[in-house]
């Protein structure tokens, strides 16, 4: 989800991702999704093979379109980090219009194939340095891997689909060869290889064909393994990707196969649909994993056309985190215990830290809990193009009561809105005060100043904007206007964040009753 989206755009996602995920038996919880983003463009090909993670990167290739690097949140709307230019017109190769299927950082170069069958390489993302083809290659190249120094690839071409080349790279003079010993050779005439992927030594490539074998080679010896059997049909599995002592795998039906290594041999533990089959040649294409040194705990999945994925696979796992640490990345699903909520409204409740640290705006169309009391939540965090924090609740558990105590604050010290000189305040619970410099009868809006002077929305009126629950405040109406007295307010409601016209950010409070502004006239 984008780093500043509606309320009403972050549920809409959530429904979506929850609609989408299958439930299974052998994951503490469904796959959560976190982003599912159009690359460059849906007439600019498919995002295939998923061929390095670089720390929280994944490197990729969009066909007819470029080398892709991708993160593992979406920043300012989308997470797609790096690319090569659209048909490198800087040195145009043979086939430059048809790159790239996969790609992968060696040597200070960034290594791509594309869909002509060729590997390129250049220095920079913006090619500055120019775009070369590399020279040596043995086949029709198809998708690359790396354990950091040769790169392995398979091939798309039918005479060598059922062979895994390893190739000694050359970045002086821009070539590969063949080390000695490879290809390593898997015969069969329903045998073929797509994605390769390495990890800890050795590499990974499912048959597409046949009933697809999952093969485990050797990256020093070339020796191979069948050691699973993929539970698709024929002319389905793209990739695979272990980590630790699991094994991910992603085909054109748009499952992921989850196999786990226990006394020697790989089982199948888990099945789950990412996306509904979309029918005709699109399905998915690509993985790769992170993880914690021990367990994969996230996925990037390319599928159908010009999509890139990233998913959570135990996103409750763990213990519970606090509010403040739930929103540490964007769009991560978080898991949170202790939250204290401290007003309900029509599309959810607020809740807050016990320590009135951090609170957020929890979507959530269930039972609604009480006020004074924790709850453990579940969900994904997101923000509205204003800055706030909101939870896209997949769950809310209630836990045990706890008094929802506001905090006093300065109208100059909310924020984080334009010019705030504070913490982060919004969502949580607060009590404002100032003298009532403005107030509109039919819309039920007041401001409050006190010494403050923060910009407003209103021309020549500074103060906290502050929402009133109904006209029900005895004597406001004759206090502020017929008699010209300086009114004084107390408010105690929900702190908010309100974008206005010019991409502004102003303070707001939505009082929680009536009974919690008190006016003063003096």
């Amino acid at each position: 989800m984008p780093e500043e989206m509606s309320s009403h755009v972050l549920r809409g996602a959530l429904c979506a991702a929850l609609v989408l995920m299958i439930a299974s038996g052998a994951f503490a919880a469904d796959p959560y999704l976190i982003y599912d983003e159009v690359g460059l463009g849906s007439a600019g090909g498919n995002i295939y093979y998923c061929s390095a993670v670089v720390g929280d990167t994944v490197y990729t290739g969009q066909i007819s379109r470029c080398a892709e690097q991708w993160g593992d949140q979406q920043i300012n709307g989308t997470a797609l980090l790096n690319h090569t230019p659209d048909g490198f017109t800087a040195t145009p190769p043979p086939a430059a219009n048809n790159i790239a299927k996969a790609s992968l950082p060696l040597g200070g170069y960034i290594y791509m194939v594309n869909g002509g069958g060729f590997l390129y390489r250049t220095a920079d993302w913006a090619c500055t340095n120019g775009l070369n083809l590399v020279t040596g290659v043995p086949a029709v190249s198809e998708c690359i891997a790396t354990d950091g120094t040769y790169i392995y690839m398979t091939s798309g071409q039918s005479s060598d689909y059922y062979k895994v080349h390893k190739l000694a790279v050359d970045h002086v003079n821009g070539s590969v060869s063949e080390v000695a010993g490879w290809p390593v050779t898997i015969e069969g005439s329903t045998v073929r290889f797509r994605g390769v992927s390495y990890y800890n030594g050795k590499l990974y490539v499912a048959n597409f064909k046949a009933a697809g074998q999952v093969y485990e080679i050797d990256a020093e010896t070339g020796a191979f393994t069948q050691i699973a059997t993929c539970a698709t049909a024929a002319d389905s599995n793209y990739q695979v990707a272990r980590y630790g002592n699991d094994m991910f795998i992603v085909g054109l039906n748009c499952n992921l196969y989850k196999y786990t290594l226990s006394g020697g041999t790989w089982s199948l533990s888990d099945t789950d649909q990412l996306f509904p089959p979309p029918g005709g040649a699109y399905g998915c294409y690509g993985i790769a994993v992170k993880g914690d040194g021990t367990t994969a705990k996230y996925a990037w999945v390319t599928h159908q056309a010009s999509r890139m994925s990233f998913w959570a696979l135990d996103p409750w796992a763990g213990e519970p985190t606090g509010l403040g640490q739930a929103f540490s990345k964007q769009g991560y699903p978080a898991n949170i215990s202790g939250a204290v909520v401290s007003h309900v409204g029509t599309d959810g409740f607020w809740a807050q830290d016990k320590g009135r640290a951090a609170a957020a705006h929890v979507l959530w169309s269930g039972t609604m809990p009480a006020v004074n009391s924790t709850v453990l939540i579940q969900g994904g965090t997101g923000k509205t193009d204003s800055g706030e924090r909101v939870i896209n609740a997949a769950t809310v558990q209630p836990e045990a009561s706890f008094d929802a105590v506001p905090l006093f604050v300065q109208n100059g010290k909310m924020g984080p809105a334009t010019g705030s000189a504070g913490q982060a305040t919004d969502g949580l619970l607060v009590t404002v005060w100032g003298r009532v410099t403005s107030y509109d009868f039919y819309t039920n809006i007041m401001y409050i100043d006190d010494g403050s002077n923060v910009v407003s929305d209103l021309p020549g009126v500074n103060g906290v904007k502050v929402i009133l629950v109904g006209f029900e405040v005895p004597g406001l109406f004759d206090q502020l206007f017929p008699n010209l007295l300086p009114t004084y307010a107390t408010v105690t409601g929900i702190a908010r964040l309100e974008k206005t016209g010019d991409g502004s950010i102003i303070r707001r409070v939505d009082a929680r009753s009536d009974a919690e502004v008190i006016l003063t006239a003096f």
